[in-house]
């Protein structure tokens, strides 16, 4: 079982490597769903339904 905290920065579609603070989120075009959405400061903590650990 994984302890990890579920959040933005430990889910493996966080993409850092942007020019935005929190990153963006990879799910969407990994998935076929449109391009990378920026996270926004009220997610990034809590994590969101299409969260997967690192």
């Amino acid at each position: 079982m994984n302890n990890k905290k579920r959040s933005c920065w430990n889910c493996k579609y966080q993409d850092l490597k942007n020019d935005t603070f929190l990153g963006k989120c990879t799910w969407f075009p990994k998935h076929n769903k449109g391009k990378a959405k920026e996270i926004p400061p009220d997610v990034v903590d809590k994590g969101c339904s299409y969260f997967e650990s690192k």
